[in-house]
């Protein structure tokens, strides 16, 4: 991670130098420094995409702060891509963290349909579903969740969804 460190310190150009090292952040929980190099990215390529979906879910998820900058950021990446379901994804996920379960459950609905194979997708369909008070489509697009991926009960999210589903008997 260092040679990754003083390359992009010598040139803010190298986007994919900055991307991988934005990875590597995140990984470590590094969560501020990974903001920081999604941001030295969309300053030298503004339309980069993967840059504007991951700025947006970091600011959305590890920033009390970053909801309103993250909804612009996450609507600007939809546009460009709105038929890929990890960018729809992440607009569905910043609008329910915004209190928008209305508008984000068509999106979600979309994505889990499209990445079937895709855990964390499915288990945020299962949250915006519950979110929506619609508990068969949750049930359904949760236990899709733990079919693909056992651990992801661990996740905070999934629990509020099992005991949401538990207290309505599904």
């Amino acid at each position: 991670m260092q040679a990754l460190e003083q390359a992009t310190a010598l040139d803010d150009r190298l986007v994919n130098a900055h991307m991988l090292l934005a990875s590597f952040y995140e990984e470590a929980s590094q969560y501020d420094k990974a903001i920081e190099q999604y941001r030295h990215i969309l300053s030298a390529a503004p339309g980069h995409l993967g840059a504007l979906n991951n700025l947006a879910y970091a600011l959305a998820v590890h920033r009390t702060d970053g909801l309103h900058e993250a909804l612009t950021l996450a609507q600007r990446a939809h546009a460009t891509s709105p038929g890929n379901p990890s960018i729809t994804d992440t607009l569905a996920w910043v609008l329910h963290l915004s209190g928008d379960d209305g508008a984000a459950r068509p999106l979600i609905a979309a994505a889990a349909r499209d990445a079937q194979d895709v855990a964390p997708i499915q288990l945020h369909a299962a949250v915006i579903e519950v979110a929506n008070g619609a508990f068969d489509a949750a049930a359904r697009d949760f236990a899709r969740a733990l079919e693909l991926d056992p651990q992801i009960e661990q996740q905070p999210e999934a629990q509020q969804v099992r005991a949401a589903l538990k207290r309505v008997g599904k």
